[in-house]
């Protein structure tokens, strides 16, 4: 599972899979790929590696007899029950908690990849309603 966002560690993902492996791309790359797609797809194709879109967004909400086999729904149950049984550790990953109206600011934070900043949660208790 390819899962940095960083365009050029896909062909590091295809080398380390193993011959008929899969790789798994976790969203979307984020940037410019300097790579050759040509030499990565030659070793796909030459030891048979599937490569596996995996964006979260295009999977239903629930699952059903007609539909995708797993949802967003069972993605959360699966979360919520690893991080209750302490395989997820979540200790560190909120680094601050602000007002919506900071919202703005906080995603241009994210969007720059400021040094240090985590997780942010919203107060929505903070406003007015």
């Amino acid at each position: 599972m390819e899962a940095s966002g960083v365009p050029d560690a896909s062909p590091v993902a295809v080398a380390l899979a193993r011959d008929g492996g899969e790789v798994v791309l976790l969203g979307t790359p984020r940037g410019l790929f300097s790579g050759d797609a040509t030499e990565m797809l030659v070793e796909v194709h030459l030891r048979g590696i599937r490569i596996i879109g995996a964006l979260e967004w295009l999977l239903p909400l629930r699952s059903g007899p007609w539909q995708s086999r797993w949802s967003l729904y069972d993605d959360y149950l699966v979360l919520f029950d690893l991080i209750r049984r302490g395989k997820v550790r979540t200790t560190g990953l909120v680094t601050d908690v602000v007002a919506p109206a900071r919202a703005q600011e906080i995603y241009s934070r994210l969007a720059d990849r400021e040094p240090g900043l985590g997780a942010v949660l919203f107060d929505w208790k903070a406003i007015d309603l």
